[in-house]
């Protein structure tokens, strides 16, 4: 079994290896970056072909099952890693993430928190049928209201903030 493993590894020709590589590494900027699939898909094929080719240029079935349990185990651990780094925000604030998305690096910024609004009060600037907008400090939001309509000039106090979603009540 050893032998086989040092076999694969010191004997693997350019062609298997460099589509291996190519392979293993297009599939890991799909998992980085996900979009419409291309670098997922052609790592893919590029993998079966680096499979392929090994199996062509004379190794065993055992060195092709070898390879491809080592291929299936790097590529698990890479999943497993961009996953974890999904979840806990780490994987959208890399640079690479920020310059290639349609969301803007300064999307938190304290400037578009408006979490900050709760609990001020502002005077409608246009009339609100559910949405409308108000004036609070000198700049005008766009907000939303649980009854059914407000008039402009109503003064109205936020009371719910989530996210770009701002709501308020009549005073």
């Amino acid at each position: 079994m050893w032998e086989e493993i040092v076999t694969l590894f010191t004997e693997i020709d350019i062609l298997p290896a460099v589509l291996l590589l190519l392979g293993l590494a297009l599939c890991i900027i799909e998992m980085c970056m996900p979009g419409f699939g291309v670098f997922g898909i052609s790592g893919a094929i590029s993998i079966v072909g680096g499979l392929i080719a090994l199996i062509a240029y004379g190794n065993s079935v055992t060195q092709f099952f070898i390879m491809l349990f080592i291929i299936l185990v790097i590529l698990a651990i890479m999943f497993l890693i961009a996953i974890y780094s999904a979840k806990r925000g780490l994987l959208s604030k890399t640079p690479l993430i920020t310059s290639g998305t349609a969301v803007s690096a300064d999307y938190g910024s304290p400037e578009k928190n408006f979490g900050k609004l709760l609990g001020k009060e502002g005077v409608l600037s246009k009339d609100c049928k559910p949405v409308g907008r108000v004036m609070i400090a000198d700049l005008e939001y766009e907000v939303t209201t649980k009854t059914a309509f407000l008039i402009k000039g109503t003064r109205v106090q936020v009371i719910e903030v989530e996210g770009a979603t701002i709501t308020v009540k009549a005073i």
